[in-house]
């Protein structure tokens, strides 16, 4: 997708066409006719992808300078996932990124909100939450994935019945995890 790009200075995923600059989706294909200009994409690195991650890094040091922990939910949209796997994924890229506890909790969240959930499969986490996670410094990121069909109409184009439902879902994880790690905190620092 880069001109001039070299082969090694990529990841595999970006060069299946999934990197900062996706080259294609899985649904329709190829999404440009041409690849862009070395310029053209530190451009884009500059005006979007660093300000977005500064911004996040700066938010997270913030939680941890006021509460002592922090807390990132990475939200995806996942395509109908084949029979076997939940409407929900959790990811914690096995363990590095988020404690246990707060990954099985996150799990339990989700049941009591009336969704089936699984951690780590298909779906273990990616660049945000692997980038931003210090959880010995009390930063926890867990990647969430929700099959669309839990809130888009059939067609999979607008919001369905479901869209408050799965809003509600969100707000109540940042709400219950970010509370159970508070909780945490404040015991550990008791002791």
């Amino acid at each position: 997708m880069i001109d001039g790009a070299r082969r090694g200075r990529v990841s595999a995923r970006a060069r299946g066409g999934l990197g900062i600059v996706p080259a294609r989706t899985q649904q329709n294909g190829y999404l440009w006719r041409r690849a862009i200009s070395t310029k053209q994409l530190e451009d884009r690195l500059v005006q979007a992808h660093r300000p977005y991650h500064a911004a996040i890094e700066a938010q997270l040091s913030r939680l941890v300078e006021r509460f002592g922990c922090a807390l990132l939910l990475d939200c995806h949209s996942m395509p109908p996932p084949p029979a076997g796997v939940p409407p929900i994924v959790f990811g914690d890229c096995h363990g590095r990124t988020a404690d246990s506890w707060l990954s099985e909790e996150a799990m339990a969240v989700s049941r009591r909100c009336g969704f089936e959930a699984g951690l780590n499969d298909p779906f273990a986490g990616g660049h945000i939450i692997e980038r931003h996670a210090q959880p010995q410094r009390g930063i926890h990121a867990l990647q969430l994935e929700i099959d669309r069909r839990c809130y888009l109409d059939e067609r999979l184009a607008k919001p369905g019945r479901g869209f408050d439902r799965v809003a509600s879902l969100i707000e109540t994880l940042a709400v219950e995890l970010g509370q159970s790690l508070i909780g945490r905190q404040f015991a550990t620092a008791a002791e």
